[in-house]
């Protein structure tokens, strides 16, 4: 492969993790939005206790999401600080589920 493909991979690449990102940031500030109630108009009451409930599930799987690109651009990206914001959400994923 020459350098013009090589650096026209490296930037594909760099932009679909982007894209990536952005998605996962832009879902999880949804769910922050209707955690607060800000999409609904209501106060947040007390955390939902019921292992069933549609927001955990919703969390739930935003978070897996999250982890999977996470794990899916760590060999694009050394980034210390991604590694382990990938390991505390592994963690309070298998801690409260």
């Amino acid at each position: 492969m020459n350098r013009a493909a090589m650096e026209l991979y490296a930037d594909n690449t760099l932009c679909r993790t982007a894209d990536d990102l952005r998605r996962i940031t832009a879902q999880c500030a949804r769910v922050l939005a209707e955690a607060s109630g800000e999409t609904t108009g209501q106060r947040p009451g007390r955390p939902c206790r019921n292992p069933d409930c549609a927001c955990r599930h919703l969390l739930r799987s935003t978070l897996l999401e999250t982890i999977s690109v996470l794990d899916d651009t760590r060999r694009n990206f050394k980034s210390k600080q991604l590694a382990a914001l990938r390991h505390k959400l592994t963690e309070v994923l298998a801690d409260h589920t």
